[in-house]
């Protein structure tokens, strides 16, 4: 009974030798993280498997019909 009641006494020198280790890890692992390729994201990027697809550009459609109705030139975003 006599051992429940003693009072231990951490080192101080411990604790902070646990701090220190404990720092160094998420250091060591933030690094890892952080040396990892971001992802790309914007427009092409949808489909990780799939190569980037070209920016859309204005392109001139010369005078054309359409279902019988003639449509001037115009530019269109292909």
């Amino acid at each position: 009974m006599s051992y429940l009641l003693q009072v231990h006494h951490v080192n101080p020198k411990d604790s902070n030798m646990k701090k220190i280790l404990f720092v160094l890890a998420a250091c060591v692992l933030s690094s890892a993280a952080l040396a990892q390729p971001a992802p790309r994201h914007g427009p092409g990027y949808d489909r990780p498997h799939a190569a980037p697809h070209h920016r859309k550009h204005k392109v001139w459609v010369p005078a054309h019909r359409e279902h019988g109705r003639r449509v001037p030139g115009h530019y269109v975003w292909r």
